[in-house]
């Protein structure tokens, strides 16, 4: 009997020990082949499951929206317009569809308008605006309120994979300045830092050019035309010329809103609180 006992006793504790050592400590010294990612089947080198697949998005950098689209950048056009194809199913654009954006919220000088001339730091900024979104390279798009202008052109913040936020960049280093869109105004206040900081500092454009729209190749700080006015010393109010650009060449602007009685006289398009900017 005793002999019985023992040998049931001993095949409960076999099983037991089949039963419980799988889920114990003991196995993490000798991990099976699921466990361990860098073992691979039938010769591959990477499991399938890891592989990436080409045109999946994937996940925002820090800094992007969460509901951002991810696009690739398809063609440039100048320093505030290019072309994105979006690689994903989103909200705002269709997949695959080659779309002309307009960057919210910014303007930069003209470089491709056949009805103006090209105009200072145009080329800079359209150079720039290609340094950080080169063609193939993949950006997020974001909406605002509305989404197309006038010429149907995709109205969108774009930011970097890596997570700069383009229209801000090119207000901050001056390649652009703030421009409000009605009603897209999500980030416009932070544009109107942004470009103060840049006329203060003059960078970008503030340093190289008299004034924003200045035409290429225009002399700077170009003498006023025959029977301009001229600023009289010590006089600090312009004679209230038709136009910005003839009190600019004339030595006036800057005139800001709550500070200087010359704002009142001048249009601010832009409604940035400045107007006849150098």
């Amino acid at each position: 009997m005793v002999f019985v006992l023992l040998c049931v006793a001993t095949i409960a504790t076999a099983a037991w020990l089949v039963t419980v050592a799988p889920w114990s400590g003991v196995s993490d010294a000798h991990p099976t082949q699921q466990e361990s990612p860098s073992r691979t089947t039938q010769g591959s080198e990477t499991p399938t499951s890891h592989m990436p697949r080409r045109g999946t998005a994937k996940a925002p950098a820090a800094g992007v929206p969460p509901n951002a689209q991810q696009v690739v950048i398809s063609k440039h056009t100048d320093g505030d317009t290019l072309h994105v194809v979006a690689l994903a199913p989103g909200s705002t654009l269709s997949v695959g569809v080659d779309t002309t954006v307009r960057l919210l919220e910014i303007d930069t000088p003209e470089s491709v308008d056949p009805n103006s001339p090209l105009q200072c730091f145009a080329k800079r900024a359209s150079d720039r605006l290609a340094h950080l979104l080169p063609l193939g390279s993949h950006a997020w798009a974001l909406p605002d309120r509305d989404l197309l202008d006038p010429y149907d052109r995709a109205l969108l913040y774009l930011w970097t994979a890596d997570g700069t936020f383009v229209n801000l960049a090119m207000v901050k280093e001056g390649q652009a300045k703030a421009v409000l869109y009605e009603p897209n105004d999500l980030h416009i206040q932070e544009m109107r830092r942004a470009e103060r900081s840049a006329r203060l500092s003059k960078r970008g454009l503030w340093g190289a050019c008299d004034y924003f729209g200045q035409p290429a190749g225009l002399l700077s700080n170009p003498a006023p035309s025959k029977g301009a006015p001229t600023r009289p010393s010590g006089m600090h109010t312009d004679p209230r010329f038709d136009y910005c650009y003839e009190a600019n060449a004339a030595g006036f602007g800057n005139y800001v809103m709550g500070r200087d009685p010359e704002y009142a006289w001048y249009d601010d398009n832009d409604r940035d609180g400045v107007v006849c900017e150098f």
